[in-house]
């Protein structure tokens, strides 16, 4: 009975370091895919960009401006867009030569 108990014993104590390193790799698995890899590429539009643009009224402030690519073409089309009013607005009552 001694026998069986220590046998038994003995191949517990070989299988738990065996799940004891799946257990460790499945940890790691999942610390992988819980933080994003960084993006690298400046194109991709998830790449993260940050501008500083001076505070009116001041000559040494700066404001730092962070967005995606994606965030800042959006920017630029709104700015556009309101520019683009604003000039057809003014020409709207001028008559043509």
């Amino acid at each position: 009975m001694t026998s069986l108990l220590s046998t038994l014993t003995a191949l517990l104590m070989i299988a738990t370091p065996a799940q004891d390193a799946a257990a460790a790799q499945a940890g790691d698995a999942t610390k992988e895919t819980a933080e994003p890899k960084k993006i690298t590429d400046r194109n991709h539009p998830d790449y993260v960009r940050c501008r500083r643009e001076p505070v009116i009224g001041s000559r040494a402030r700066f404001t730092k401006r962070c967005y995606t690519n994606r965030e800042w073409e959006q920017i630029a089309q709104r700015g556009n867009e309101g520019t683009r009013e604003i000039v057809e607005s003014g020409q709207a009552g001028m008559v043509g030569n």
